[in-house]
């Protein structure tokens, strides 16, 4: 089939117009940001210390993404985590990234979740810049490195669990953090005002500690106390954040373990 010479004009200019709009798309308008201050996250960090060892972190909301990373990141499902570690040992450290989140980003997978077609060098340019701001391993002796992870959002409290490991070492952490923009949830402030108000008694030995188990009803009721439902026997050990922080743990490992 022939095409006259108008016709063929006409889709010449027009495949010239698609390819014209391509290229401008793919000059993407993302820039580096000019510096990188972490002070603002160090501000709200909360912190903890063990084995010599002192760890830090922070939640980075959708105004700390733009101002880190020239975009907002979170936009695409992903919830930046500040963390820094302080090495006081005389060895080195690797903080293991799947111990936080093992389904986290990587640093390249969220840059090119941000890529424009024939975004060409912009789009390297993000790819270099996103990895130089994740975290990296190790941490040596006597050494400080800070850096983010890039794990799945979490929308309320978020409780971290950072492993840092060495030779023959392991220092686990468990962090509750605030959720920029995040509302607490009523649950759980109720669960830690019932556990603050509650009489406590210390069992010196497991003798009187298993018998006082043993005089726990025996099954949930409704809210009234009357109507007696299924057996419910669950009994938890520790500090509330102890606690926390080994269900999330078990719940980890067995995400893990389905993988």
């Amino acid at each position: 089939m022939s095409i006259s010479a108008p016709l063929r004009h006409a889709l010449v200019r027009s495949a010239s117009g698609l390819c014209v709009a391509l290229a401008l798309a793919g000059c993407a308008t993302w820039q580096a940001p000019p510096q990188v201050d972490e002070a603002p996250l160090r501000e709200r960090a909360v912190s903890a210390i063990s084995n010599g060892v002192r760890v830090s972190a922070t939640v980075l909301g959708s105004e700390d993404s733009k101002r880190m990373f020239g975009a907002d990141v979170t936009r695409n499902g992903v919830q930046p985590l500040w963390v820094e570690v302080q090495n006081g040992t005389s060895r080195g450290l690797w903080l293991l990234r799947s111990g936080t989140d093992p389904d986290y980003f990587s640093p390249h997978e969220v840059a090119w979740s941000m890529h424009t077609m024939l975004g060409g060098t912009t789009n390297t340019r993000m790819d270099d810049y996103f990895s130089e701001l994740g975290f990296k391993n190790p941490i040596p002796p006597g050494a400080t490195r800070s850096g983010i992870l890039f794990t799945n959002p979490d929308h309320v409290t978020k409780l971290v669990n950072i492993d840092l490991f060495g030779s023959k070492t392991l220092i686990p952490f468990s962090l509750f953090l605030r959720v920029p923009g995040g509302t607490e949830d009523p649950r759980l402030a109720q669960l830690a005002a019932s556990s603050a108000g509650a009489a406590v008694t210390d069992y010196k030995d497991l003798t009187s500690l298993r018998a006082a188990i043993e005089r726990l009803p025996c099954c949930a009721t409704d809210a009234g106390g009357t109507a007696q439902a299924d057996p419910l026997n669950a009994v938890g050990i520790g500090q509330f954040s102890d606690i926390g922080a080994a269900l999330v743990r078990a719940q980890l490992s067995a995400r893990c373990a389905r993988v």
